[in-house]
């Protein structure tokens, strides 16, 4: 048996999530399973942007996890040979592999927040997990990025972690910086209560920092990475006796990243900027988030998502 699962909006803009347990490659060879559906939001409360719930006593999510034995109906989509229809699908990571691969650069530098860091193994296990062409910065913008931030937080620190390797580069054939911005901008700072409720201020500085990083860096290729989902049911009981948990969670929904997702792939499409697209590989992987968090994925998840980028490289064998 193997799970898969269906997180998204159902039509009354509630946000939950359902997982369904298969044999082999079909529901049919088990002829039953289990559903477990998570209600994440109610009434679209999970749209609901800063600074509506600035001074709600939590974030407003159900926290409610129904479980249903023994189903053996299908829905009409696994039914339907048209999959332009189907509501659920096969699962298939970003290709062709070759167009995204990170393998074929001989030096990737790796400059964003903490979810970046983590899909590059920063913080554990370097020896197992890290990439031999692979350096990854410590420092972190530690904000959102708005066209007041992206000068000093963003292109100032860029500059003095790697600035002079990157100018250095021969050619960007051979050397690609791989960034990012998206759980700051959706989650922080936890005392703004000015409204971005389309994040235009935020696509407005993600616009100058691309644009600027060619500019100062002509000979680097440029790789954004898009969102990754975030998953509110998966909080634990104690971030909602912790102020600054709840503080720092107030904005976590579905309904937001997913926004947050579709404005920065709009953008990177419009300059033809290079994107690393896991955002549907960690949406339907709750499963491997750290207990309690919601939004930062293990290490062995992230393993999985660097073999894909990485294809036919060895493992780092070196402490950098």
């Amino acid at each position: 048996k193997r799970k898969k699962t269906i997180l998204g909006n159902n039509p009354n803009n509630n946000n939950t999530m359902a997982t369904t347990t298969r044999n082999g490659n079909s529901l049919l060879l088990l002829g039953y399973g289990t559903i477990t559906i998570h209600f994440q939001y109610t009434c679209g409360i999970g749209k609901l942007a800063r600074p509506h719930k600035n001074t709600w006593p939590s974030n407003g999510a159900m926290r409610r996890t129904h479980i249903l034995h023994n189903v053996t109906l299908l829905p009409p989509s696994m039914l339907s040979s048209s999959s332009s229809s189907s509501l659920i699908r096969t699962f298939q990571m970003q290709s062709p592999r070759e167009r995204y691969s990170l393998s074929k650069f001989k030096k990737v530098y790796v400059f964003g927040d903490s979810i970046l860091q983590n899909l590059h193994s920063l913080y554990w296990d370097r020896v197992r997990f890290r990439k031999k062409n692979t350096v990854v910065s410590r420092v972190k913008p530690a904000s959102e990025l708005t066209t007041e931030t992206v000068q000093e937080n963003f292109l100032e620190t860029l500059e003095l972690q790697f600035g002079p390797r990157l100018r250095a580069s021969q050619s960007a054939a051979d050397t690609v910086l791989v960034t990012n911005s998206a759980v700051w901008d959706l989650l922080e700072p936890i005392d703004n209560d000015k409204s971005d409720a389309d994040f235009g201020k935020h696509i407005q500085g993600l616009e100058l920092y691309l644009k600027m990083l060619v500019e100062r860096y002509p000979n680097v290729t440029v790789y954004w990475t898009l969102p990754t989902a975030i998953q509110v049911h998966v909080l634990g009981e104690g971030c909602y006796k912790d102020i600054r948990c709840i503080d720092r969670t107030r904005y976590m929904s579905t309904s937001l990243i997913q926004r947050l997702y579709d404005k920065q792939r709009e953008l990177t499409r419009k300059l033809n900027v290079t994107v690393i697209d896991v955002f549907e590989a960690t949406y339907v992987s709750a499963r491997w988030l750290m207990d309690g968090d919601g939004r930062h994925y293990n290490r062995w998840f992230n393993s999985f998502l660097q073999d894909w980028y990485y294809p036919r490289m060895e493992k780092n064998f070196f402490f950098e």
